[in-house]
């Protein structure tokens, strides 16, 4: 079905494609499956979004991990086998959900928003 293009062939949303809604407009693919969106949440930042991109920063010398941090991070290890995302890693995951599925996520949106 076309108004569901982020859902995978068999259904299944653990691998579907994740989006964010900027607070004052921007709307953008972020992560290409569940997996990908955990690995972002333990980057420790949050995603700032404007109408063309959304990009993720945390100054090395200035940031102080959230309460909880560390426990979520070693909860991602334990429960997923999955290592939490450098800022490298952040990078590459938003720049390749962007290329993989960002024009088809526009062109579907243009039927809802305008922004």
């Amino acid at each position: 079905m076309q108004d569901q293009w982020w859902q995978t062939a068999k259904g299944d949303l653990a691998s579907a494609p994740v989006v964010v809604f900027g607070d004052e407009g921007g709307v953008h693919v972020v992560a290409a499956s569940f997996a990908e969106l955990l690995r972002l949440l333990s980057y420790d930042t949050e995603p700032m979004i404007d109408h063309e991109e959304v990009t993720y920063y945390k100054d090395p010398d200035d940031h102080e991990p959230s309460d909880g941090a560390g426990d979520y991070v070693t909860w991602l290890a334990k429960t997923f086998k999955l290592k939490p995302a450098a800022t490298k890693d952040v990078t590459t995951i938003v720049k390749a959900v962007a290329k993989a599925h960002g024009k088809a996520f526009a062109t579907w949106m243009k039927k809802y928003y305008a922004g």
